[in-house]
């Protein structure tokens, strides 16, 4: 993941397209993008891959410490949102592969914001099509903690 040298998500909906290239930033149609500010509430939630009993457990560990949760339905165009600070954080619940999330991580990371896969470094995280990982992504490592005490 972290070799990752350029990301594209289209958002067909909204009709958007982020971008990134390793080390030249990311941008919205574009135009340069930037996460939000890092703090230790979380005013919107994306979350991502739930099933309802995994879901009730995340909500009572985030009572408190999230304002609102929003389901996009992606977890490549949630982790997008937070990248261009529509959201402070984002989780997938359940394992993703790691093609849902190569392309965002990088727009996350270029838009300054962090991201987390299972337990190891992201450099540890391979790019095999077979590969499953639980997926976070932050403004900053506030945020980013409180997303991750979910999973």
């Amino acid at each position: 993941m972290a070799e990752v040298e350029f990301g594209f998500v289209h958002d067909f909906g909204a009709d958007e397209e982020f971008a990134a290239r390793r080390g030249e930033g990311a941008t919205l149609g574009g135009e340069p993008l930037s996460v939000g500010p890092d703090g230790e509430k979380i005013e919107v939630l994306g979350l991502e891959a739930a099933e309802p009993e995994q879901a009730a457990s995340a909500l009572a560990a985030l009572d408190g410490r999230v304002y609102r949760i929003r389901v996009v339905g992606s977890i490549a165009i949630t982790a997008a949102y937070v990248a261009a600070g529509r959201f402070d954080a984002m989780i997938g619940l359940r394992p993703c592969r790691s093609v849902d999330a190569a392309a965002t991580q990088l727009i996350v990371r270029e838009a300054g914001g962090q991201v987390a896969f299972g337990d190891g470094p992201l450099e540890a995280a391979p790019l095999g099509l077979d590969v499953r990982y639980t997926f976070a992504a932050a403004a900053g490592e506030q945020a980013l903690a409180i997303a991750r005490s979910t999973q």
